[in-house]
């Protein structure tokens, strides 16, 4: 459920209040899922900023989701889907943010020393991840596993993400389909 967020671009918009053009659609291949869109969300003080989403995910249960603020900040937030007990799963974000200097046209960043500045972006980073994910931890709750779903018509390349997610389920013996 939580990487098939990463697709549903439908759902960004209505349940995330951001809109989402596809720029490249998703693509499976091995272990690995990739996709990129942009997105627009409206941050405080009303200013609205369009980033570029690249979605890259490794496996089933592990979302990478690197955005790039212009060409000077980088926005790595992970989301780790953990079982701990049957039914029950804790979701662990993690959030990294870079700001590269070098890449300021102008020489002059900012009066804020470039450490601090990145630290506030990353602490804000990961308070606006973990806010979407709260969003989402209603729908997850009362959503059940269905072999066979029926798919809305914008649901989108869902079908497709869950083709790909079955190899990591196990067989009759136990062992993940893919060894």
């Amino acid at each position: 459920m939580v990487i098939e967020n990463f697709i549903d671009h439908g759902h960004l918009g209505t349940l995330h209040q951001a809109p989402c053009t596809v720029i490249t659609p998703p693509a499976f291949e091995g272990v690995d899922f990739t996709t990129r869109y942009q997105l627009t969300r409206q941050w405080a003080g009303g200013r609205t900023i369009t980033s570029e989403i690249s979605v890259h995910g490794r496996a089933l249960g592990a979302g990478v989701v690197s955005a790039g603020l212009g060409n000077s900040v980088q926005v790595v937030a992970t989301l780790l889907p953990v079982p701990i007990d049957p039914g029950i799963v804790r979701i662990r974000i993690h959030t990294t943010v870079a700001i590269h200097p070098t890449r300021f046209p102008s020489g002059q960043v900012t009066r804020v020393p470039l450490r601090l500045l990145a630290s506030a972006l990353n602490q804000g980073t990961l308070w606006s991840t973990a806010k979407d994910v709260a969003k989402d931890n209603p729908i997850w709750h009362y959503t059940r596993y269905e072999p066979h779903p029926r798919l809305a018509k914008g649901d989108g390349p869902i079908g497709a993400l869950r083709r790909w997610a079955s190899q990591f389920y196990p067989d009759a013996t136990g062992m993940p389909r893919g060894c």
